[in-house]
């Protein structure tokens, strides 16, 4: 299912970006000696040559409903990180150390954009189910930010984070439990996701409205994609000046 997801979304490229040299991906279990750790998806470079790596957590496979594969597929794999990854990799303008530095709000930001890109491109037309997922994940970006800031401003145990997010996003116990260990661990990580999401947007909605019929999606993706990672104000300066050669 995850494989046929890819495959579909790889032939809907072209509607929302003009550059489409993405390199291949496969989808692997996440080894088990790292599973009790680690999130319920990650997505990794491979080494020259080799493919990208979308890995599943199948520690409790239950924990993967089918209904939100789709979304969690579009933000490891494609139009998300690996996309990201294979672009900023093979981008001629970029030098080294812009291929390689992150910025959490960029790169996180990106790959929960992209979860809209996937569904504005027509992913989930024929695919009610996978329509819920998308929602839902949107719903567990916004969560994040109240258990984040809920431990590191409010001062909230982890118990309380944890609850809160069984409670209010339908979440299971042991998956969160491995979630809001990592919130405790790295404060402004679960806020960068939606927090970068919502900028590029805007961004794009600012640039759309400054060019009318000219704006291109097409464009504004490859202008974001392929700038690298960078922070989002100076990617918000690069899209308004971008916008206003028009």
């Amino acid at each position: 299912m995850a494989e046929d997801e890819l495959r579909k979304v790889r032939e809907k490229l072209p509607l929302a970006f003009g550059n489409v040299s993405v390199g291949p991906v496969v989808v692997r279990r996440t080894p088990e000696t790292i599973e009790n750790g680690a999130p319920g998806a990650f997505y990794s470079k491979g080494g020259p040559g080799q493919p990208g790596i979308v890995s599943l957590n199948l520690k409790r496979p239950g924990d993967h409903a089918t209904w939100s594969l789709p979304t969690l597929i579009h933000h490891e794999g494609l139009p998300g990180h690996h996309f990201q990854y294979s672009l900023a990799e093979t981008s001629p303008a970029l030098p080294p150390f812009r291929r390689m530095v992150r910025f959490s709000a960029y790169t996180e930001g990106w790959a929960l954009y992209a979860e809209r890109v996937a569904d504005e491109l027509g992913l989930y037309e024929n695919d009610p189910f996978g329509r819920i997922g998308f929602l839902q994940s949107e719903l567990f970006r916004a969560a994040r930010i109240v258990v984040d800031t809920g431990i590191h401003h409010e001062r909230w145990t982890k118990e309380q984070g944890v609850a809160w997010m069984v409670d209010n996003v339908g979440e299971q116990q042991l998956a969160t439990d491995r979630e809001v260990t990592r919130y405790s661990v790295y404060p402004g990580q679960a806020c960068a996701f939606k927090v970068g999401a919502n900028r590029i947007l805007a961004a794009r909605e600012t640039a759309r409205k400054s060019m009318g019929a000219a704006f291109d999606v097409r464009a504004f993706h490859d202008l974001v994609l392929g700038s690298g990672p960078m922070p989002l104000a100076v990617l918000e300066k690069a899209v308004a000046e971008w916008a206003r050669r028009g």
